[in-house]
């Protein structure tokens, strides 16, 4: 696996997230030891750290309770783990899903559920959590280091991905469309 500089100090605020929010810091260490696809371009371990970083940002923009902004950071950081490439989403997901309930503590069962609202193409979430976990996953490609996300994502791939995914309407909040219009 390879960590940029940028990647050590998202992981160093998430540390410090489940340190405030009195969450073991084992399923971290899952996703960076026991996670099959931790090394992977995109679907990997930096990628779990950013999206477990914007689902706690934008739920706390929301006024979550606390016990939803938990279940947030630990579906967003391991929603795709295990993740194999080529392999169907539906695979994926039940992949991702039975990580978290392993790795996830008390958190688990209901970031697995959340996991699923991750499958893409998206549909309507059916929840206010459902609506921020995908907006966190989808603007992976719009974080301050997009150029590398939009290689890694053409190189697991092998297909161009779009400098312009996604667009403001498929985003559900907010916070949401807010990240999006200030990356560009």
């Amino acid at each position: 696996m390879k960590l940029t500089f940028e990647d050590w100090n998202r992981l160093a605020r998430l540390y410090r997230i489940f340190d405030e929010l009195d969450l073991p810091h084992s399923a971290i260490v899952a996703l960076l030891e026991a996670n099959t696809a931790a090394g992977l371009p995109y679907h990997g371990a930096a990628h779990g750290i950013s999206v477990a970083l914007r689902a706690h940002d934008f739920g706390a923009e929301l006024g979550v309770s606390r016990f939803s902004a938990k279940t947030l950071v630990i579906a967003g950081l391991l929603h795709d783990a295990d993740y194999v490439v080529g392999e169907s989403e539906t695979i994926n997901l039940a992949r991702a899903a039975a990580f978290a309930r392993w790795h996830g503590g008390l958190h688990g069962d209901p970031a697995a559920e959340l996991i699923y609202e991750t499958e893409f193409p998206h549909h309507e979430p059916d929840t206010l959590l459902g609506a921020i976990i995908q907006d966190a996953d989808l603007l992976q490609c719009q974080d301050r280091d997009r150029d590398r996300w939009l290689n890694a994502l053409e190189q697991e791939t092998g297909r161009p991905a779009l400098a312009d995914f996604p667009t403001a309407s498929m985003l559900n909040t907010s916070p949401g469309r807010t990240y999006l219009a200030l990356s560009r």
